[in-house]
């Protein structure tokens, strides 16, 4: 009888290294219904705004969108893919909710075929119980973006940052060069990813240049038919006591003008230093790390493009091992949003992470790939 019971955990895990890829989808379809009595898609009603008034009927209205509704915090092409969900009335949220729940298992694909690649010492082919784990860790997170708060902007500029990884994995600079340029126009803060498009060589500055040009293309209507477009990037938003901007003693109640660009400068040009040290591994979680370290909100919602870009980072350095710092990160900035969880040491918290991160990121030695073309 006790050896049944051991043989029980044995069974399971054998079960779950067969099917890996059945067991993600298991998991992701459990975050999905566990959310389901609890709020969810909590900020659908912005992109069902933002198509409204797209097709106001309003010559005026409809490009000036930015202008007249400057709390749309993402791009056109989040707007573009959320038109056939809102088509779909009431079921719109769920359909995206099910759709981006489906795309969290597809970044996890994405990211395991990119360590294949990179000849990390490990087959993806073959699953491991730390890979299974790792993957589990990513899906849970995903739900604060494609269920709980149905933010399809992230999701589609986090799975483009996981597509435009895959692709310097797979050396096709034209397909990273349109990944990032998808990242970007779901996004604006997606740009800091834009570094990664030199991490192939030749035509280095050309691809980044032409990343950054690609997604301002799908911004230029709306800025030719109002200007005022351009001060949307100025929103202001409250300094919350639980983000690290108050425990860095910016103590303004709302988001200090200096901020969003300091976010796009400080990530982009961090991004850019580790692409150009050879390190372009870390380079998505230190540019994310440093939007979060000057960012007034907390959002629980933030924490798996901190938990991706480690994710690429940990499991491309230490293959087979768990993903540790990933996990403490996802923690920290998960529980610490909850009510019963003191804000103020929340803050210290997401700074002391931020810092580590970024830490770790601008200290670690380059790891060598099978590609020194990569490097």
């Amino acid at each position: 009888m006790e050896r049944d019971l051991r043989s029980g955990p044995a069974i399971g895990r054998r079960l779950a290294l067969g099917h890996p890829w059945t067991t993600i989808a298991a998991v992701s379809a459990l975050v999905l219904l566990v959310q389901i009595p609890l709020p969810h898609a909590t900020a659908w009603h912005f992109f069902e705004d933002a198509v409204d008034l797209l097709f106001s009927g309003d010559p005026g209205g409809a490009l000036s969108l930015y202008g007249d509704r400057p709390d749309l915090q993402f791009g056109p092409l989040s707007i573009v893919v959320a038109i056939p969900f809102t088509l779909l009335g009431s079921l719109g949220s769920w359909s995206a909710m099910v759709v981006f729940s489906a795309l969290g298992v597809g970044v996890v694909w994405m990211l395991r075929r990119a360590l294949g690649l990179l000849d990390t010492g490990r087959s993806w082919e073959k699953w491991h119980m730390t890979d299974l784990l790792a993957a589990a860790l990513f899906v849970v997170v995903w739900g604060d973006v494609a269920v709980r708060t149905a933010h399809i902007d992230d999701a589609i500029t986090l799975a483009a940052a996981a597509a435009g990884v895959l692709a310097v994995a797979h050396r096709r600079p034209g397909w990273v060069v349109i990944a990032l340029a998808v990242a970007a126009a779901a996004k604006p803060w997606g740009l800091i990813f834009a570094p990664l498009a030199a991490a192939l060589p030749d035509r280095r500055l050309l691809r980044v240049t032409a990343v950054v040009v690609l997604a301002g293309l799908t911004w230029l209507p709306f800025i030719i038919a109002e200007p005022a477009t351009l001060d949307a990037s100025s929103f202001e938003i409250a300094n919350e006591t639980s983000s690290s901007l108050r425990a860095l003693g910016i103590t303004s109640p709302t988001t200090p003008a200096w901020v969003r660009p300091a976010q796009l400068i400080g990530g982009f040009g961090l991004a850019a230093v580790l692409v150009w040290k050879g390190r372009w591994t870390a380079a998505l979680m230190a540019g994310v790390a440093f939007r979060l370290l000057i960012d007034p909100a907390a959002n629980r919602y933030y924490t798996v493009g901190l938990v991706l870009g480690l994710l690429v980072f940990e499991l491309h350095r230490r293959p087979r091992r768990f993903p540790w710092f990933a996990l403490v990160a996802a923690v920290v900035l998960e529980f610490g949003q909850y009510p019963w969880f003191p804000p103020a040491l929340s803050g210290w918290l997401r700074l002391i992470v931020t810092v580590a991160v970024l830490l770790v990121a601008v200290t670690a030695g380059r790891r060598a790939t099978g590609d020194r073309r990569l490097l």
